[in-house]
């Protein structure tokens, strides 16, 4: 899956996505992605796999997310 469909199947509003390479998001963040009000999650790919890492937050452990994550794979 894309990491658009992945950030999808986490529950992210589509309006919230902005999708950044690694110098905006350094640019806008600094050296760690974290916002007060939001989860930040950076995701990409390597090869077949679709990665996510959710900077301070554990959103990305709940069992639901991680059954919607997982259907189908």
């Amino acid at each position: 899956m894309s990491p658009t469909e992945l950030l999808g199947r986490m529950g992210a509003d589509p309006e919230a996505v902005a999708l950044r390479d690694s110098v905006d998001l350094v640019d806008e963040f600094g050296d760690t992605p974290l916002d007060e009000d939001e989860p930040v999650v950076t995701t990409g790919s390597d090869g077949l796999w679709t990665w996510a890492w959710e900077q301070g937050g554990i959103h990305g452990l709940d069992e639901g997310v991680l059954s919607r994550v997982s259907h189908g794979t």
